[in-house]
């Protein structure tokens, strides 16, 4: 670290006002509610101890991972009591939650570095059988369904959808590294304790490769950061918590980053947003969960007809979401080059045609509703075609989905 834990102590128990802008040329104006206090979720005080945050915009809820012992406890936006995911399941230390991109949720192990998929009823099937290493220090996953361990010391490793691990990233580079963003082929990545956010950019979709790191966001000495995990809301603003501050940064079409705002909201550990702007932030040490108004004025998100989703499919990708379907209707996102129609078949495992849809959309990420109340239980192949008003025709990569009644 750059500083002694001394200095950043005391920084952190000051009371931040707007920071300059990373490239220290100018200072912005700040929206006056962007820091305020909407709600602190205490409805389970004092056992509610959370390390990580995840949220699903697609059912409103978010993701506390808490600690002694490990489990995921799901909220609603108003902090009310939804679920818990876990129990039991980690016997040693901490864990990490994420949510993949069809809305399942998975802990990784900070003790053994193993990654269960949760299931809605109890338990966990694991997905990485063959790797083991302590310190890991977050969960993370990509919009193709790569996932991404971080670990102590240098640790970035990243495995595929099948649990195969592909790539890690060069020895030395990072420092405790603990939040990431995978945007199209650019990874962003946390680096907390060399108090930086870095980027390596992939050669291209789910190559596996990547280009040596670039620096994207810096300590500037005067303007401090120890940046402790990484969001970005769907209009494309990036949160990190800063360890005791909610900083809200954002990275122009231009590839520039200014600091919006710091918060002080005490020692914090994670954030997340939702599809409105407002700001769910983790205590520490207290973990629970409280919520920040949005920014007045702030860039907000214009969602794609038919699509209200946190990861759209990339071009050619599609998904079936939820799977399992356990109520009566699904939704099949996919993502259109230019306006078309788009005809979705599913198959039984017999071979047979179980159903069949279309919807009209224009160009970008869309999601078709499906009826799916008179498929019996069991597992299903779908695969979807556009038709696009120019006359071209584009396969959709098939997938599977269970059916549990």
């Amino acid at each position: 670290m750059k500083r002694t834990l001394a200095v950043l102590c005391l920084a952190l128990a000051c009371s931040f006002p707007t920071g300059p802008s990373f490239s220290q040329t100018a200072t912005p104006t700040i929206p006056p509610n962007c820091c305020l206090l909407q709600s602190t979720n205490n409805w389970d005080p004092p056992t509610l101890q959370g390390i990580n945050l995840a949220i699903d915009l697609h059912l409103h809820r978010i993701y506390v991972a808490e600690t002694a012992p490990s489990k995921v406890t799901v909220l609603g936006y108003d902090g009310t009591y939804q679920a818990t995911l876990g129990q039991g399941l980690v016997t040693v230390g901490d864990a990490f939650v994420a949510l993949d991109p069809v809305g399942r949720a998975y802990l990784a192990e900070r003790e053994t570095g193993k990654v269960w998929r949760l299931k809605p009823g109890g338990g966990g099937t694991l997905m990485n059988p063959g790797f083991l290493a302590a310190g890991i220090r977050s969960l993370h996953f990509d919009a193709s369904g790569n996932f991404y361990l971080m670990t102590d010391g240098d640790g970035l490793f990243e495995f595929d959808a099948g649990g195969n691990q592909v790539w890690i990233a060069p020895s030395g580079e990072l420092s405790a590294p603990t939040g990431l963003v995978k945007v199209g082929t650019s990874l962003y990545v946390a680096d907390t304790l060399n108090n930086r956010i870095v980027r390596y950019e992939e050669t291209g979709p789910d190559s596996h490769l990547y280009q040596p790191l670039v620096v994207e966001v810096a300590d500037s000495g005067s303007n401090p950061i120890l940046p402790y995990g990484l969001f970005r809301d769907l209009a494309g603003n990036f949160y990190s918590a800063n360890f005791g501050l909610s900083m809200v940064i954002h990275q122009a079409p231009a590839g520039s980053w200014t600091e919006v705002s710091r918060c002080s909201v005490g020692d914090v550990l994670d954030v997340v947003v939702d599809e409105t702007g407002a700001q769910y932030v983790l205590a520490f040490p207290v973990g629970n969960v409280m919520k920040l108004a949005p920014c007045t004025g702030w860039v907000q998100p214009t969602p794609t007809p038919g699509y209200y989703g946190l990861n759209p499919p990339s071009a050619g990708g599609a998904y079936l979401y939820p799977s399992p379907v356990r109520g009566g209707t699904a939704q099949y996102a996919c993502r259109l080059s230019a306006s078309g129609r788009l005809r979705l078949k599913i198959w039984n495992e017999n071979g047979e045609l179980a159903g069949e849809f279309t919807g009209q959309f224009p160009a970008g990420a869309q999601s078709l509703v499906l009826d799916l109340s008179r498929l019996v239980p069991g597992v299903y192949l779908h695969r979807g075609t556009i038709e696009y008003d120019s006359g071209s025709r584009e396969s959709l990569k098939p997938g599977k989905f269970a059916v549990i009644r």
